[in-house]
């Protein structure tokens, strides 16, 4: 186990949501985008650089708990798409791809 000397937390910007309680979000690779999940069940698609919504999703009935993603499905179907996994208040687990 090797600890790294604390240092300033680097702040690269912000993301300002009036309209909606961001319970969850993941970094996407490439760092151009973030998948937030949100108290009414929203699923958003933020591009970082513009700092905007460029899709919204009514996902699940209650609360977006966890989001996860999939690099490399195995699916000859969903190859060079990204698997986007999110799990619920209202008792669901969904699958959404972004190509």
């Amino acid at each position: 186990l090797h600890v790294l000397p604390a240092q300033q937390p680097l702040h690269l910007g912000e993301v300002d949501l009036d309209e909606s309680n961001v319970l969850s979000m993941a970094i996407l690779p490439g760092n151009k985008y973030m998948i937030l999940g949100t108290k009414d069940g929203q699923l958003l698609l933020w591009q970082l650089n513009t700092n905007s919504i460029v899709q919204r999703i009514q996902a699940h009935q209650k609360e977006i708990w966890e989001i996860c993603y999939h690099t490399n499905p195995d699916s000859k179907a969903l190859r060079g798409s990204l698997l986007i996994g999110t799990a619920s208040a209202d008792r669901s687990i969904k699958f959404y791809t972004l190509a």
